[in-house]
Order: structure tokens, then sequence, then C-alpha cells
């Protein structure tokens, strides 16, 4: 039997390499959000697919659940008159699954609060909006600016809720509590993405 499809749905860090991996094996790639952690990957895998003529797609789920897909109908049937401003994001309080010893394997999610500042899942809230607005069907993102609150959510969480032995307590985070990024587009519509966890 032969391959057609690999589902990635790995930590963040392998997906490049994984989705990489799985069209120059000649299948076809779905990947969990992010695609890839860094721009230089997201060009090698554009060249691969080109390569190798295997496509990768974002498995981006909250672009095709019951009320994202009824959202967009309701869009393209003009419901919403001329959908000019959106606002969307990943709003979600994961503090406690972050210092839950083995929820995620080598505490990886938490990690990447200790790295960078960045918008790591802005998608769940930027694809329905992308959809309805046509965003490479007509029109097109053209800037994007990003703003952050300081990072003090994650310690204040451990500070009550983690003991003082826990291995957290070596790590210093850096990613802000609310990330904002705000992109317009070419034809002048404005979305407003947020990373809040």
């Amino acid at each position: 039997m032969d391959l057609d499809l690999v589902y990635i749905a790995t930590p963040w860090e392998f997906h490049h390499e994984q989705g990489k991996a799985a069209m120059i094996s000649g299948a076809h790639a779905m990947v969990e959000l992010p695609i890839a952690t860094g721009l230089d990957e997201l060009w090698d895998l554009v060249d691969t697919s080109e390569k190798t003529r295997r496509h990768m797609m974002l498995a981006e789920n909250c672009s095709y659940g019951r009320n994202e897909l009824a959202m967009l109908k309701m869009a393209h049937e003009g419901v919403f008159g001329d959908v000019h401003n959106g606002h969307g994001g990943y709003l979600h309080d994961l503090r406690d699954l972050l210092f839950n010893d083995g929820y995620y394997t080598d505490d990886w999610r938490r990690k990447w609060h200790t790295k960078s500042t960045a918008s790591f899942y802005a998608m769940h809230g930027l694809a329905p909006i992308a959809a309805a607005m046509d965003i490479n069907r007509g029109d097109r993102m053209k800037t994007l600016s990003a703003t952050a609150t300081t990072a003090k959510g994650l310690a204040d969480y451990r500070a009550r809720f983690v003991p003082k032995g826990h291995r957290s307590w070596n790590e210093t985070y850096v990613n802000g509590d609310l990330v904002t990024c705000m992109i317009s587009t070419e034809k002048g519509r404005i979305i407003r993405a947020e990373h809040d966890v």
C-alpha cells in the first residue's frame, strides 16, 4: 500500500523536519500549527514542495468547524455587509496545562515562552477572518505590526500554584501575556489577531 498523506501533530520544533521528510518520501503532509518556526524553514518547505510536487497543508482546525463554516457562508452571502474589520485570536487559559507534569512531553509548550516574544497560535483566530475577507482570493495581507504586554502571567501562576522544587523555577518567561497583531490588507481592511494563554 502506498503512503498518500502524513498528518503531523507533534511539538512545534519538529514540524519542519517531519513535513519535509513526508514530502521527500512522496507523501502529501498536513501539519498542525505552526508549519514551521522560522522563515528559513518556511521557504525550505516551499522549495521542497515545488521540487517533490507534493502538497503541504496547514491543518487549521478552526477553519473547518461548523461555526466557522457557517460564518464564512454568511460573510460570502453578504449577511455582515462589507467585511472590512475582523478580530479573533487564541484566547485560552493554558496555565494549568502548561505546568501539568506529563501533559506536554518534556514541557515543550511551556518552554516556548522562554525563547522569544511571538504570537504562537494566531491562526486560530486569523484563518476564519482571512477566509471571510477572501485573503489570497482577491485581497492580500500587506502590513503587520505586533505588540506584546510584559510576561507576568506564567511567573505569577508558578508563584501561586507550583511547588518551589519544580523544574519550572529554573525558567524565565519572556513571551508577552497578550500578543496583538494588527494586519492591514491591500484593499484597506484591518485584522486584529491575538494570542493569550
